[in-house]
């Protein structure tokens, strides 16, 4: 037997209360916390930024942003010291505005 998960339910979206509901329903269960970084791994994103900056190298970010993971590949351009946060160009020269405490993980591309 095939579990229907939540697709069961919308037959009773009918309502608006109902469909208000099952709608914050599905809103909570794709919500994540911020992880913990520890030490090892903040100093790793630390290593990374200042390499990729140096070296002019294309990197995902990955980061938390209103209870929801998000990634972006591209460029880091420039840090903000004031503003604690990175900017991010991305292939089309779009720039991205990432605060550094909602990052969760750098990688090389």
């Amino acid at each position: 037997m095939i579990d229907r998960g939540m697709m069961r339910w919308v037959p009773f979206s009918a309502i608006k209360e109902q469909f208000e509901g099952l709608n914050e329903l599905y809103e909570k269960q794709n919500e994540v916390s911020m992880p913990i970084l520890d030490e090892q791994k903040l100093e790793l994103i630390n290593d990374i930024v200042c390499c990729a900056m140096a070296g002019n190298k294309q990197v995902n970010i990955s980061y938390q942003k209103q209870k929801k993971i998000y990634s972006e590949v591209g460029y880091i351009h420039y840090y903000d010291m004031i503003c604690n946060e990175l900017r991010i160009r991305n292939q089309h020269d779009n720039v991205f505005y990432i605060k550094v405490n909602h990052v969760t993980d750098i990688k090389y591309t």
